[in-house]
């Protein structure tokens, strides 16, 4: 009688099973690992963003109201020490019946308000960043003009726990007083 041949069935061993378990756990540990990074790196981007932003723009808006005021109004201003605050005597939008009005800077519980007189104060920083530092320097210079350094620093609110997404942005302007 004739022997029949069996035919071979093909399958995975088990050693080749495990290879290529292992080779499938490494790919997935290092896509997952590199998309962790990615995560904490547009984190870590969003905070020196947010606090690079809102210093730029306190900046902006100081300069501006300094740049288009009369002259700085030293009896309320604070100078030199943090926090400081700076008032500004304008001409730009008084009050009803009057020829000049009032700007002030200053911080209150961490954030930036500007008060504009007869109006309730404005925040100019958001509520993700705090003023750790804020300080008015007056300069007056032998040109009769009067000049006005900011100096700020504003921190990002890093989530409870995570300081790995803490950012700070530290700047420094000044602007002249134009007189009109």
């Amino acid at each position: 009688m004739p022997v029949k041949k069996q035919k071979k069935q093909k399958a995975f061993t088990l050693i080749e099973i495990l290879v290529y378990s292992a080779i499938l756990v490494t790919v997935v540990s290092v896509v997952v690992g590199f998309l962790f990074w990615a995560l904490k790196n547009n984190a870590r981007s969003k905070a020196s963003t947010e606090s690079q932003d809102n210093a730029r723009r306190a900046i902006e808006i100081m300069s501006s109201a300094i740049r288009q005021s009369i002259s700085v109004y030293t009896p309320t201003s604070i100078f030199d020490v943090n926090p400081g605050q700076l008032s500004l005597e304008t001409k730009i939008s008084p009050p009803t019946g009057e020829t000049k009005t009032y700007k002030d800077f200053f911080v209150e519980n961490y954030k930036l308000y500007l008060k504009e007189e007869g109006k309730s104060p404005e925040q100019i920083t958001s509520d993700q960043v705090s003023v750790s530092s804020l300080v008015f320097k007056y300069l007056s210079p032998a040109s009769g003009l009067e000049n006005v350094q900011i100096d700020i620093i504003i921190d990002y609110n890093a989530p409870a726990g995570r300081s790995e997404f803490q950012s700070s942005t530290h700047l420094i302007s000044t602007a002249v007083a134009r007189g009109y």
